[in-house]
């Protein structure tokens, strides 16, 4: 039985109460697992005393020694019996989204399956008219990137990605997106983040008319100081690298190089004449001589954000290339940084 997640609206159905469906027309697998049964019996008891915080330890507890899905799905509907629904919802669908890869690859054990079909038979009830669904709906997405907030602290990677992408499908234009996303993909990533502009590269190729510099004042830009503020382009004290591509086609970079190896690169990146408009530059990144980033970017467009995160590498290069003529190809790397 192969099965996606349904969708309504935008917004998938969710699946937060399997272990509901489970205890009450639970088969072998569950329900004659004396396990299962001591600690559904135990999690019964502390919701009807209105313990909901004890029922959730309880679980966490047991999870901490087994991962059993049957548990991970009692931990959903206990979330939501709890009102935490975010939380439930991105249990639920973590838990099916595994089950379902393990029925692709044919290693779903047979008493998996009973928890699975339970949970696919609970999305089907849930339409978009019933009021769980109503709930969800009205989750602001504040809700779905606090949830992700919490989970990178805890450095739970995948369940505050899930919670992201509903963050996502909430508000895919919400400013706060792109500094989660980046929070989530720092975990497990140590050290502190180093600034590109305060180190030397180990190598530069250049035009002669426009020189590599770093940190410089912005005057050579050919705006004004108030111009490139207004625009979001220079603050005082703000770190940057300038780079101008050449008259052909192999463009300026620099290489920089470290001693212990990064895995994590963000800047903003920008062709700073908001008011000419004029300027239209590809920049690339690359990591050990491979590209892994590619953007191009308008004179008279704000600054891009920048944020990869790749496998850890001791070289990085930075690179700029005229798309079309090079006149007014100024660029800025700004506040870049690697970790």
């Amino acid at each position: 039985m192969r099965t996606s997640p349904a969708a309504h609206g935008g917004f998938f159905v969710p699946s937060f109460a399997a272990a509901a469906i489970l205890l009450a027309c639970a088969g072998p697998s569950t329900a004659a697992d004396p396990e299962r049964e001591k600690i559904a019996r135990s999690v019964k008891a502390l919701q009807a005393a209105k313990d909901h915080d004890a029922a959730i330890a309880a679980i966490r507890d047991r999870l901490a020694k087994s991962s059993d899905p049957y548990l991970r799905a009692l931990l959903a509907d206990a979330l939501f019996k709890s009102g935490q629904k975010e939380e439930a919802l991105a249990t639920a669908e973590a838990l099916c989204g595994e089950l379902e890869r393990k029925e692709r690859e044919a290693k779903l054990p047979p008493e998996e399956a009973g928890v699975q079909k339970s949970a696919l038979e609970l999305r089907e009830k849930m339409l978009p008219g019933s009021r769980e669904f109503q709930d969800l709906k009205r989750s602001s997405v504040a809700g779905w990137l606090d949830l992700a907030r919490k989970k990178a602290a805890r450095g739970e990677g995948p369940a505050a990605r899930l919670a992201l992408g509903f963050a996502e499908k909430v508000d895919p234009k919400d400013p706060e997106l792109e500094k989660v996303l980046e929070t989530v993909e720092e975990i497990g990533v140590r050290g502190e983040w180093k600034d590109l502009a305060n180190l030397k590269p180990a190598s530069v190729k250049e035009p002669k008319e426009h020189p590599f510099r770093l940190n410089w004042p912005p005057t050579f830009l050919g705006e004004s100081t108030d111009v490139l503020r207004k625009a979001g382009f220079y603050l005082p004290n703000q770190k940057f690298i300038y780079m101008h591509p050449p008259d052909d086609d192999e463009g300026s970079w620099a290489i920089f190089r470290f001693q212990s190896p990064v895995q994590l690169f963000k800047a903003r990146i920008a062709v700073p004449h908001p008011e000419k408009k004029e300027g239209d530059v590809l920049f690339k990144l690359f990591t050990d001589g491979k590209e892994i980033a590619s953007e191009q970017v308008r004179g008279g467009e704000p600054a891009h954000r920048v944020f990869k995160k790749f496998p850890p590498c001791r070289e990085l290069k930075l690179f700029v290339g005229r798309n079309g003529h090079w006149h007014w190809d100024d660029c800025l790397w700004i506040e870049p940084r690697v970790k």
